[in-house]
């Protein structure tokens, strides 16, 4: 039988969004092991948890604890939180071969950003209340959206393919972003008085900001050249 340590336990669940180690009938778990995952948040899933009856096909878990439909808003926000990140990557790739090595690493911070908003969500725990991305703090990237002329030397233009397909792909993103921040919106906002969730509203509309200026950006600079 193997004995399982905090290392083991801290191996096995490094790269988790949801902290969990399946523990097996090859397996003892060493009170230092428990008391390490207790401490960090990570659930242990005991053996006798695998015999349980499977969870229903339409439904998935809103926390460790809570079944719900898989319709419900903050499921269907972490579903456009997903495929936000996918449209990130796929635009990370046409960056890099087009040769826009800041756009490639910026674009690679948008990322880390949505995935630690999923994570905040997941966890239920708060978001850092300093918001930097890009390089710019929050009343940095709210006043640059606003004035484009006084940063780039382009106004607000709308968008035309003859902007090049960097430049398009990246205001499809910004638009990807607003839609997981209306979603947002259906899942923590109840009417317009009772708001749950704040800090994720407000990482949300910043992130939509920063790639506003990421198109900008290299609209200034000509696009794909």
């Amino acid at each position: 039988m193997r004995i399982i340590k905090a290392q083991d336990i801290e191996n096995a669940t490094r790269d988790l969004i949801v902290k969990e180690f399946h523990e097996d009938f090859t397996m003892f778990i060493s009170q230092e092991a428990r008391d390490y995952a207790q401490a960090n948040g990570i659930k242990i899933i005991g053996k006798d948890d695998h015999s349980k009856p499977k969870k229903p096909e339409h439904m998935t878990h809103l926390n460790a604890k809570q079944l719900v439909l898989k319709n419900h808003p903050r499921i269907i926000l972490r579903g456009k939180i997903d495929t936000f990140q996918a449209k990130t990557l796929e635009v990370q790739v046409l960056a890099d071969e087009l040769g826009h090595r800041n756009v490639v690493n910026m674009l690679g911070e948008v990322n880390d950003y949505a995935r630690k908003i999923l994570v905040a969500d997941l966890m239920d725990k708060p978001l850092d209340d300093d918001i930097t991305l890009i390089g710019l703090n929050e009343q940095e990237l709210r006043f640059v959206s606003q004035h484009p002329t006084q940063y780039f030397g382009v106004g607000h233009i709308a968008p035309s393919y003859k902007m090049g397909k960097l430049a398009v792909e990246l205001n499809l993103l910004r638009a990807m972003s607003r839609e997981v921040e209306l979603a947002a919106i259906n899942a923590f906002a109840d009417g317009q008085t009772k708001i749950e969730r704040k800090d994720i509203l407000r990482a949300l509309n910043r992130l939509s900001s920063a790639l506003y200026i990421m198109y900008l950006e290299v609209l200034a600079e000509g696009g794909e050249s």
